[in-house]
This record gives C-alpha cells, structure tokens and sequence, in this order.
C-alpha cells in the first residue's frame, strides 16, 4: 500500500541547523567578523527582523559574521515601534553579538523592505547584500557573490533565482509557471532574485523611485522581492545567478516555514496568488519593463 504520509514528510523535508552545536560554537564564539582593512566600495551586509523572531535569529546573524571573506558590516535594522525599549526589548543572544561586529540600527516601520531601504539611504556608494533573519547562511556566500561582482560589477549578483515566464504576447506569466530555483552561472533581466538566497546590489544599481515608500507601499506591499527586481530592470541592470551558487537553503526553524507554528510567513501569504497581483500591479505602473526584459 502506498504510504502518503511518506511522501508528505519528503516534500516538505527542509535542510535545517543542529541548534546544540550551535549553541556550543557561539559560546565559545570571540572571532571579530568584519574586515579591518580600507576597502571602497564597503561591503554592508543588510538584514531585518521582528520581535516574534529575536530568539533565534542570533543563529543567522553568527553565520553572516563568520565568514571565509569578512564584510565590513552586518545590519540589523529594526523598527522603533516594534522596540519600544530599544534594546533592552533584544535578548542577549543577540546582543552580545555586537562585540563580534554586529550593528543595530533602528528605522521606520517598513517591513520586510527594512532589509534594504534604510541602508541603500545610508550606505549609497557601497555594496549591498541582503539576507533573510531566518536562514543560516553557508561560510561561503558571501565569498562567492563578492567574486561575481568582481567579475560583473554591473549586475546584481544573487545565489538563488527564479526564470521568469512571459507568454507569446511578452506578458509575464503567472508565479506558479515560472522555472525554479535555476542553476549555473547566467545573467538575465528574467532572472528573479529570491531574498533569502542573499542578493548583492553593486552601488547605484536600482532606479531612482526604488525608496519611494508611497510607492511600493501601494503597489507592493508584500512582495519587496518583485519590487527591487523591477527596478533593477528599469535601471537596466540584469541580474547574475553566481557559479556554483547555493540554491537549498538551510532554515533555522523549518517549522515555521511549513506553517506548523502559527505564524504566517510573507512566503506563504504571497504563494496563494499575492506575488501576482502584486507584480500585476507594479507592471501597470511602470510597463516599460515588459519592454525591457523582452529585448
């Protein structure tokens, strides 16, 4: 007979970390993680989060300040609302990664787009990377993107993309049709940065209107992906899927992402047909973009 309850546990099998190992390593964790060196542009490793995520985001932030290649800052950008304590509202697990390198820095509440606006505003002539708070990020990532901006400096660089679909008419197709997690090196207005692969943005790379909050809050509330990746397009700035990039990702707490914690994830929210209304949206504002991606 065949076991359904089987092939359930390996469709959703996620890669995810050994927290007691973990816990072990950063106990005893005094490495400083950021380069010393003069370096221009600077390398600024960008993320963002929420209080329902502060107790285990301490394991991301470890993996981004122990890198084989050193930025020369990670920051955590979080809202002034949602901390009304400043920082006695963050556990010490996180905390005491500042000695490590670690900088936090407090914004305006703009979401999941805290993980790149405010730096692009405070660091607009340096490399941005941005990641998600609830991946562990492989030794090497950032190696591995720094090196393909060496060699592309004008694209964006990214780990883990998507192949937009467009139909015969040159529209974009629905999310569900495009082609996943894509593999080798290739360089491509269609290709789709996925956030949480971490995405390398080379200085000036994005349009103008890409921290115009009225903007994006209208017409891409939650989908921030779809919104840098349209205004790379209209910057004319095609996106890279880096040599031997690291498209599984390892999660922190693969509960959350099957939904088994109560928490909805911006992932899950966009997979029920979000992404498409979105994109529907930002395209009908700026529909040189078809024009574009279809050269």
């Amino acid at each position: 007979m065949f076991n359904w309850k089987n092939l359930f546990k390996k469709k959703c099998s996620l890669k995810s970390i050994n927290k007691s190992e973990l816990d072990e390593k950063l106990t005893n964790f005094t490495d400083f993680g950021l380069n010393r060196e003069e370096r221009n542009p600077k390398v600024i490793v960008s993320l963002t989060s929420f209080p329902e995520r502060m107790h285990d985001i301490h394991y991301c932030i470890y993996s981004l300040l122990n890198q084989s290649y050193k930025p020369d800052e990670v920051v955590l950008w979080l809202a002034e609302d949602q901390f009304p304590n400043r920082e006695d509202d963050i556990p010490q697990s996180v905390l005491k990664l500042k000695t490590n390198g670690l900088s936090i820095k407090w914004c305006e509440n703009l979401y999941s787009y805290k993980k790149l606006i405010p730096s692009l505003n405070e660091f607009p002539n340096d490399i941005i990377v941005t990641t998600d708070d609830d991946i562990f990020y492989e030794k090497d990532f950032l190696e591995k993107l720094y090196k393909s901006y060496l060699e592309t400096p004008n694209a964006i660089s990214c780990h883990r993309a998507h192949k937009v679909k467009t139909d015969q008419n040159g529209n974009i197709e629905i999310y569900k049709k495009w082609k996943k997690k894509i593999k080798g090196e290739t360089i491509d207005y269609k290709n789709f940065f996925t956030g949480a692969g971490a995405v390398l943005y080379p200085p000036h790379s994005l349009a103008k209107d890409i921290c115009n909050v009225e903007l994006f809050t209208k017409l891409a509330p939650k989908a921030d992906d779809i919104w840098f990746w349209a205004m790379a397009v209209l910057k004319n700035t095609k996106i890279k899927v880096v040599k031997d990039n690291i498209s599984e990702l390892t999660y922190i707490n693969p509960e959350r992402e099957r939904g088994l914690t109560g928490e909805t994830t911006l992932f899950a929210s966009n997979k029920k047909g979000g992404n498409d209304l979105q994109m529907e949206a930002v395209i009908k504002a700026f529909p040189q973009i078809l024009k574009i991606i279809n050269e």
